[in-house]
């Protein structure tokens, strides 16, 4: 069984996506990023960029831990915590973004709706196995 697998033989509840789904999902979510790093960057020096860096750096690498733990190291209660902490810290990178830009802002929301959906059904997996 490959680690992709075992998404596949886990109890998940009904809403559960397809595993396909993923894949396109964060390619959009990544392209979302990506424009969001370089409007950042762009933004002249304030306290909340200053205060956001670090955030956005913690998301990235939260983000990246994630799918490790949970597909290849079956850790759903610590993929679980992970995906709670990401989602803090994306909405909290994200309200420092408003300050900065309304559409660096927005274009964090659909990452935000994401996380929460995922944090909901990494807690029902975690939950039914």
């Amino acid at each position: 069984m490959n680690d992709f697998d075992f998404y596949n033989v886990i109890n998940k509840p009904v809403y559960a996506p397809d595993r396909k789904v993923f894949g396109r999902v964060w390619s959009v979510l990544y392209i979302l990023m990506f424009l969001s790093f370089i409007i950042f960057y762009f933004q002249p020096l304030s306290l909340s960029k200053i205060l956001a860096t670090p955030l956005f750096c913690l998301q990235f690498l939260l983000n990246l831990s994630w799918t490790p733990v949970f597909f290849k190291y079956k850790k759903i209660g610590m993929a679980f915590a992970i995906c709670g902490l990401l989602l803090i810290t994306v909405i909290l990178m994200t309200l420092l973004f408003f300050r900065m830009s309304f559409l660096l802002g927005i274009l964090q929301i659909p990452y935000i709706l994401w996380l929460i959906l995922a944090t909901r059904l990494n807690y029902d997996i975690m939950r039914m196995n």
